[in-house]
């Protein structure tokens, strides 16, 4: 086989597995949607909180445990509409992602946040978490039309 044609019967074979993998993704669900970008709003919002009183007495961990539970409630919820519907893999691990990161949030909470520096860092991160994962699905209703 010359090295043209091997590289033909290459692509092709990379388009078919491409194309039987853009095949077995999930539907767009709304109400996951919905749910990570009402979670996104209460991740902002509490970031933006926690800018605020970073380093007093306000800020520290005990005064917004709540949070991390509520959380990680919702996470959880939006994990099993995920997990529900095949082809989703790819926001089922975004969304443990997002709770690792929480998780990982969480305990430098614990250890003590100083700065607003350091929540507007951390901020930054979890918005373009959330804004991938929101694309993501919002590409899904985008090929449903």
């Amino acid at each position: 086989m010359t090295m043209r044609r091997q590289t033909i019967v290459i692509l092709a074979a990379a388009l078919v597995m491409v194309g039987c993998a853009w095949l077995s993704v999930a539907e767009y669900d709304p109400a996951l949607a919905h749910g990570v970008a009402g979670l996104q709003k209460k991740v902002d919002t509490f970031l933006a909180g926690l800018g605020e009183c970073a380093g007093t007495p306000e800020g520290e961990y005990d005064r917004h445990a709540s949070f991390y539970a509520e959380a990680r409630q919702e996470l959880a919820g939006l994990g099993q509409l995920a997990r529900v519907q095949p082809g989703n893999d790819l926001t089922v691990r975004s969304l443990d992602s997002l709770a690792e990161n929480l998780d990982q949030l969480e305990a430098m909470h614990r250890a003590g946040i100083t700065s607003a520096d350091e929540v507007a860092l951390i901020a930054g991160l979890f918005d373009t978490q959330f804004r991938m994962l929101l694309e993501l699905e919002n590409a899904k209703k985008t090929e449903e039309q």
